[in-house]
């Protein structure tokens, strides 16, 4: 639910990086640095979840 009511602020970030989820209310989210194989730092969050709980997986990509 926080995540649809606040997807506008995640998806339209005009700075280029988004803010630290505490920024949206997201408490327990852990920012995580992924490093592919051609060396781009990918900036990705991270939530355990619940086992009782559907999980969300969402790629934003950018097109260039």
């Amino acid at each position: 639910l926080i995540l649809y009511l606040i997807q506008r602020k995640i998806l339209f970030n005009r700075s280029g990086k988004p803010n630290s989820p505490e920024n949206y209310d997201l408490n327990k989210v852990n920012v995580v640095s992924i490093k592919t194989t051609d060396q781009i730092d990918l900036l990705a969050w991270f939530y355990e979840g619940s086992k009782n709980k559907p999980l969300l997986l969402y790629f934003h990509g950018k097109s260039r």
